[in-house]
């Protein structure tokens, strides 16, 4: 069969996609493996020909043709997840036809959009994310040159105001600690979770990229080389370069360490290579965990100590880090947040209502003494 420029096979389907004299040909055969070829031919070749001789190729497409091309686009990458996107463009095709054609949309007709977006009550992360997706399903479009002017060129994402961060005091943690106690024996994950992030001040995809052979016994630290890429499902470097680093293993931590080590020490499935909070839906399998399963399980504890607190898996490591500034000085919570320097530190934790001033000043004043 012979090759020809602009035409490929993605699986079951021929592709014509090729720019030829500025003008951009594409169109899907899903005829058999012979004749799709020889229709696709056909077509690059017409297509071709009526640019040489002046006439302009039009390609219509609806919004939400456009919308599933880019998605399956975003799959194959493995960027992005379909669920998501999905409830997203629902709210997009409340006012937009998605069977309209993707160049009938107007700059009123995203400036009405944006209108009934603003207007309808939805949490201020969702709208932000609603109109992102618009932006990108018309940057698409225009990379593809299915429209020849992007409407959406006025339409800026809101502003999200950042509220203060709570933490965990003292005195929850010990009551949270004392739950996850009780549930060790049917879920050890929630122990390990509570350690991982409190005393090891790890993101949540730090702690679901753990596994056994990180932890040094002899040198109590522990290396963290990677996270889980709950998207992507698949280990990548950790989140900024000095992430890439390890913790130290106080007393408590490594007795919580240890204590889980020794319940799946003696397992079948048992590698040194096993993720530390791993899966037990089909009972001890050794691979990560999900990040929704450790969300639901801190907010269960949570409600079970009846802590007036919105639950977030990264509260944990604020509040890992804001404990060590108390108790161990500012220079030890740097290292172990793994921030680029205590300056990083200081702008991030001086804000916040838990950590007093007067701690600050005299953890700040002990860095100072020994930097000198």
């Amino acid at each position: 069969m012979k090759r020809i420029p602009g035409i490929t096979k993605r699986g079951n389907v021929w592709q014509v996609r090729k720019t030829y004299k500025g003008q951009q040909i594409y169109r899907l055969f899903s005829t058999g493996s012979q004749a799709g070829h020889t229709l696709a031919e056909r077509y690059l070749q017409g297509e071709m020909n009526r640019i040489d001789q002046g006439q302009y190729v039009e390609v219509h497409k609806t919004l939400e043709e456009v919308f599933e091309h880019m998605e399956k686009r975003k799959r194959q990458k493995r960027k992005q997840s379909r669920i998501t996107t999905n409830n997203l463009f629902e709210h997009v095709i409340k006012t937009l036809d998605g069977d309209s054609y993707i160049d009938s949309f107007t700059e009123q007709d995203i400036e009405d959009l944006e209108d009934d977006i603003l207007s309808s009550g939805l949490k201020p992360r969702t709208q932000r994310d609603i109109i992102s997706l618009v932006k990108r399903i018309f940057k698409h479009a225009m990379k593809y040159k299915w429209i020849k002017e992007d409407p959406t060129t006025k339409l800026e994402r809101p502003k999200i105001e950042v509220s203060k961060v709570e933490v965990f005091t003292d005195s929850q943690m010990k009551r949270l600690f004392t739950e996850a106690e009780r549930k060790f024996d049917t879920n050890p994950n929630l122990l390990g979770m509570l350690a991982l992030g409190y005393y090891g001040c790890l993101r949540c995809g730090e702690m679901m990229g753990l596994q056994w052979k990180d932890i040094d016994w002899k040198k109590h630290i522990i290396h963290v080389d990677r996270q889980y890429h709950v998207t992507m499902k698949v280990f990548t470097d950790p989140k900024t370069d000095s992430s890439k680093n390890y913790i130290c293993m106080l007393p408590d931590f490594e007795n919580i360490m240890k204590r889980i080590y020794n319940r799946v020490n003696g397992l079948a499935r048992f590698k040194e290579s096993n993720c530390i909070l791993t899966s037990y839906h089909e009972g001890y399998t050794g691979r990560p965990t999900s990040r929704n399963t450790l969300r639901v399980g801190l907010v269960g504890l949570t409600r079970r100590c009846d802590l007036p607190i919105e639950t977030r898996l990264h509260t944990l490591r604020r509040s890992g880090v804001t404990m060590y500034i108390k108790t161990e000085g500012i220079e030890f919570a740097s290292a172990q947040a793994r921030h680029k320097d205590i300056h990083v530190t200081w702008q991030y934790y001086t804000s916040k209502d838990s950590v007093k001033d007067d701690a600050l000043s005299k953890a700040w004043q002990r860095a100072e003494k020994k930097g000198a």
